[in-house]
């Protein structure tokens, strides 16, 4: 299980990219082509890509920025690095590792490194020092000319953390990731990804090389091969520590101590839901867990799926650019995976937006397991109550924004106005505006205010007309009972002005034609509102 420390932190103005209906929405950014690598919480995250290009959001990835703040939007962070993986320590200390290419406009020289490092929350970078090891490891015999390539890290301390690589490397930091040494590691084979927790640190990668370290990573001894080259490694821990691997199609499971069972394998099922398309090779790109039963794991052909019974039975989450009938002209991709609990699934990797297979641009994906959001603009201070940004919208899992039409509409939806998002005009202005959100179905009666005509709010959101007092005297109220004489003071009275907010149905005639009680229960949350108008 990955964890990361984050702090918030301020910094300059965002730019609104964000998608927050149901299911997975992307963030295109460029110039980079690909982000590999990031971390994020609630509130602020980096994302590293190709080429030395870095981003960073403070608003949880609804937007990003260079983080350096300079040009090119501040995106390059003047190191040729492309990033395999990131960690951030603190506010202030980040560090990156991955490849270190030749170019056209760049070429190793003496102190570049594969490893760059931040004191200053991203502003500036560094090349980190990489010459000492520990205990005479074989590190220096390894030919370390900047083409040498490591593929992940983990955090293992306060300041410290442990990376692998090519040919068996293993390096630690003590200091932030300004300088790095090697330790003895029993295998030569490419290591490619790296977990720790609660100081049990365990690296994976070609051959079906498992190592595992109990010292905070000073020495290493090999664990259970796997048949196959391991993608993926993880940590879980429920009454038992267990692991979790991934190869390129089949997922394994070990209690900590004994021989891998194999749990899952996609080979058929990949054949199923990709090569109907086209034939074309499908790999597991990433694998997170968040406990023993909940992982997720992303494909080269840009699918995702999702288990909650430990590996046994998996859903696809449609990829929301994959072209049904010609998914080929679409490149997307999810490198790396942040699945961090029952309601936090995002991931960084590339993006074709338009689906035309060349402009591909570094991508963050965040998938929205409700079915929605509350949206508002910044207010800046000072404003009128009737300013737009007081309005409050919500925003259904088809990603249309719908108005709340006064506070009697919304408290009978939410109890506070806590989950509500800001975002910028631009983006706002971006979303589509749809109906009013209706009076919550079975809650209440409804009336306008200069017309005697009461309606009762059906499971869809519609008026229907009571017929009579007697009619509405003998409907079943929201609490079981019929409303009886005292039906009156169940009649909310809303401006004549939003008539034309409302869709009307089937007058009311008989008190068994509805019943508010069974009108409430259909309707549980606000998203099934808008399921049902689906």
């Amino acid at each position: 299980m990955k964890k990361i420390l984050l702090l918030l932190i301020c910094f300059i103005a965002l730019t609104p990219i964000a998608v927050l209906a149901e299911g997975w929405g992307v963030m295109e950014l460029g110039p980079s082509n690909k982000a590999l690598a990031g971390v994020i919480n609630d509130s602020m995250g980096y994302m590293a890509g190709t080429s030395g290009t870095v981003f960073k959001t403070l608003d949880g990835g609804l937007s990003w920025f260079g983080a350096t703040g300079q040009s090119t939007l501040g995106t390059y962070i003047g190191k040729n690095v492309s990033a395999n993986d990131i960690i951030v320590f603190n506010d202030r200390h980040i560090v990156i590792t991955g490849s270190y290419h030749e170019s056209t406009f760049f070429s190793y020289k003496e102190g570049d490194s594969q490893f760059v490092y931040s004191n200053d929350g991203g502003l500036t970078w560094q090349c980190s020092e990489t010459g000492g090891n520990y205990q005479n490891s074989d590190y220096e015999s390894v030919a370390f000319d900047g083409f040498v390539e490591f593929h992940a890290m983990a955090k293992i301390s306060e300041s410290g953390a442990v990376a692998v690589g090519d040919e068996g490397l293993i390096m630690m930091t003590q200091d932030y990731g300004a300088s790095w040494f090697s330790v003895n590691s029993p295998t030569n084979s490419d290591l490619i990804d790296v977990v720790e927790y609660d100081g049990f640190i365990v690296a994976a990668g070609e051959n079906g090389v498992v190592l595992t370290s109990t010292d905070g990573g000073y020495s290493w001894v090999e664990y259970y091969l796997l048949e196959d080259d391991v993608i993926a490694i993880d940590i879980v821990i429920d009454h038992a520590s267990w692991l979790y691997a991934a190869t390129e199609n089949k997922i394994y499971r070990s209690v900590i101590g004994y021989d891998w069972s194999e749990v899952t394998n996609f080979e058929d099922r990949f054949a199923d839901d990709m090569y109907k398309y086209w034939e074309k090779d499908t790999d597991i790109l990433d694998m997170d867990f968040y406990d023993l039963n909940n992982g997720v794991v992303s494909t080269s052909f840009g699918e995702t799926y999702i288990t909650e019974d430990g590996g046994e039975t998996w859903d696809i989450l449609d990829h929301y650019a994959l072209e049904q009938n010609e998914p080929w002209k679409a490149e997307n991709a999810i490198y790396q995976l942040r699945y961090e609990d029952e309601d936090t699934l995002y991931g960084f990797g590339m993006s074709d937006f338009y689906t035309d297979g060349f402009v591909n641009y570094a991508g963050f994906y965040k998938y929205n397991f409700d079915s929605g959001a509350l949206i508002k603009t910044v207010c800046e201070g000072g404003e009128t109550v009737d300013d737009p940004c007081k309005a409050v919208y919500y925003l259904d899992q088809h990603g249309v924004r719908h108005p709340f039409l006064n506070e009697d509409v919304f408290y009978g939806w939410f109890d506070d106005f806590s989950s509500v998002l800001e975002v910028s005009d631009d983006y706002m202005a971006s979303i589509d505006l749809g109906l009013s959100v209706s009076y919550r179905p079975g809650l209440q009666l409804l009336k306008f205010a200069t017309s005697p005509i009461v309606y009762a709010v059906d499971a869809n959101g519609a008026l229907r007309p009571i017929a009579s007092e007697e009619v509405a005297q003998e409907i079943e109220s929201m609490n079981g009972s019929v409303y009886g004489k005292d039906w009156v003071n169940h009649i909310a009275v809303t401006s004549d002005a939003f008539y034309s907010h409302f869709e009307f149905d089937d007058e009311i005639t008989s008190a068994s034609q509805y019943s508010a009680y069974d009108t409430y229960k259909v309707i549980d949350d606000i998203s099934d509102l808008y399921l049902l108008l689906m």
